[in-house]
């Protein structure tokens, strides 16, 4: 991982805690839930780096060889990251804290 994705996921992180903190509830529980939303946000990354690596669509080949494309599994599974990040928050009481991000929260 770079460093400019590691100073991102400090800085969520940090936005996070301080929206916590700032309603006095950055108990470990809460602070627990912060790290569930990051490891969420590391996924999305991943599904992300795979969708600009292969594209929209992949080619398929079964064991006959026969191929044809097919949407990429990881925008399925982005939007679902996507979804979750999003119930997160809302479990946390919290504000997006990517609201310059180009996703659709």
């Amino acid at each position: 991982m770079g460093a400019a994705k590691r100073q991102k996921i400090t800085d969520i992180r940090e936005s996070l805690l301080e929206q916590l903190r700032s309603s006095g509830r950055d108990t470990p529980y809460y602070i627990d839930m912060v790290d569930a939303y990051l490891d969420l946000w590391r996924e999305r990354e991943a599904f992300r780096k795979d969708i600009s690596k292969r594209g929209y669509f992949v080619c398929e080949t079964d064991k006959y060889g026969n191929t044809w494309n097919k949407v990429n599994p990881s925008v399925a599974a982005r939007q679902g990251t996507t979804v979750k990040m999003a119930a997160q928050l809302i479990k946390l009481g919290l504000n997006n804290p990517c609201a310059d991000d180009d996703e659709e929260m």
